[in-house]
């Protein structure tokens, strides 16, 4: 599931961000640049800005696709439908108002129904599921009258690419899904594309077909490397920002609909890259309401964002449930057995929070961050710094108080 909250479920206009607004963001990233100590940096923005849950459901998936991490997780289903609902409910009254349920395939499991009664009852602010679509169809009017407020469709490519990673016919079928999907409903539809070496000229036929079926963004996401997938589909960073920049250049000659462009900790590279290149000069700063960051352009009410969560957002931003309602996160569970720290059922999050096992789980991910930053130039993340800064808007206080730029419709 991509970091960017605008994917995640946040439905709100964006603003431009001001030099107060960027200061706080560049206050984390400051932190692992000068830190050499990754558990002191964990200790420093662990919970710092704890706004989102992910409830990890076990369970087959009807897929296995070759750039999966999960797919070879074994089916452990501990909590129970009554359980899956208390905890969504204290968890959201507890601050964590942006609800996530990733893969394996979320419309398998009975419990989804039960999470999303539970977050709708807690008035939770967004909730976000991905799904392969497969199912969609069939599902596409009860999803519609639930609570959710973002659906993301995995899409791999054109017909031909996608069922080379997925599997014969599954083209099809997500379109299928996707345009009844759309045919009922009008919350937030995304296809979220994983980038490896087989898809990466066919970015913008990715973002063509996304317009075509209707949807309202086409996100992109670099492939990682994890020792369960087929890692010789990852694209070098170079590669993946020189498939960026022609995707840039094709939205910008109207080639395509609204794009998100991602990476995370371990892909660093990809952002710096893309700043570098000055294919991002046009862009201004902009943060949702969640306080995601992004870099941001508007061409003919058609939208390109930049995500900047490339930094440990895991415990910092977000936590991961796992099946065994312990806590985790995306990476320690690939890393610890897919098993949680503690036991959220009793308890308390902000205990678990300060374990030494959950500091060492976040550390392990600002190393990733740390490891990210070797191939990079001197100063690199100094230089990207000082370059969104340059995009926000400098406001005074005053015009804070009465200027909020709307730069997307809610």
């Amino acid at each position: 599931m991509p970091a960017a909250s605008i994917v995640n479920g946040c439905t709100g206009s964006l603003k431009l961000a001001s030099r107060s607004d960027f200061d706080q963001w560049r206050e984390i990233i400051a932190l692992g640049i000068d830190q050499s100590d990754s558990r002191l940096v964990a200790r420093q923005t662990i919970g710092r800005h704890l706004h989102c849950v992910e409830l990890w459901m076990p369970g087959n998936c009807n897929l296995h696709c070759r750039h999966c991490y999960v797919a070879s997780r074994p089916p452990k289903a501990v909590l129970r439908e009554e359980e899956y609902y208390a905890l969504t409910v204290k968890l959201i009254s507890e601050g964590l108002v942006d609800v996530v349920i990733p893969g394996m395939e979320p419309l398998l499991r009975q419990e989804l129904w039960t999470v999303l009664d539970a977050a709708r009852d807690a008035n939770a602010r967004t909730v976000g599921i991905t799904t392969n679509g497969t199912l969609l169809a069939g599902y596409a009017k009860r999803l519609d009258a639930s609570s959710l407020t973002v659906l993301n469709v995995s899409l791999d490519g054109p017909q031909r690419t996608h069922d080379a990673i997925r599997g014969r016919g599954v083209f099809h079928r997500i379109e299928e899904g996707v345009r009844a999907f759309r045919r009922v409903s009008s919350k937030r539809l995304i296809t979220n594309t994983t980038v490896h070496r087989e898809n990466l000229g066919e970015l913008t036929s990715v973002a063509s077909i996304g317009r075509d079926w209707g949807v309202d963004y086409s996100a992109f996401h670099p492939f990682e490397f994890a020792a369960e997938a087929e890692n010789s589909l990852a694209a070098t960073a170079a590669e993946v920002v020189e498939g960026y920049i022609r995707l840039i250049e094709d939205f910008r000659k109207g080639y395509t609909g609204s794009i998100v462009l991602e990476a995370e900790a371990s892909t660093l590279e990809v952002i710096v890259g893309l700043v570098n290149s000055g294919a991002l000069d046009d862009c201004r700063l902009v943060l949702d309401e969640a306080g995601f960051y992004f870099l941001h352009q508007v061409i003919d009410e058609r939208e390109m964002l930049v995500s900047l969560m490339f930094y440990p957002h895991h415990f910092v931003r977000t936590i991961r449930v796992a099946d065994d309602g312990g806590l985790s996160s995306c990476r320690s569970m690939a890393r610890t057995g897919w098993e949680g720290v503690g036991d959220l059922r009793r308890d308390s999050l902000q205990a678990l929070l300060g374990t030494e096992k959950v500091v060492g789980a976040l550390a392990l991910i600002w190393d990733e961050f740390r490891d990210a930053q070797r191939p990079l130039e001197t100063d690199s993340l100094l230089k990207l710094c000082d370059f969104l800064a340059s995009r926000t808007e400098i406001l005074t206080e005053n015009d804070l108080e009465t200027t909020v730029a709307v730069l997307s419709p809610t």
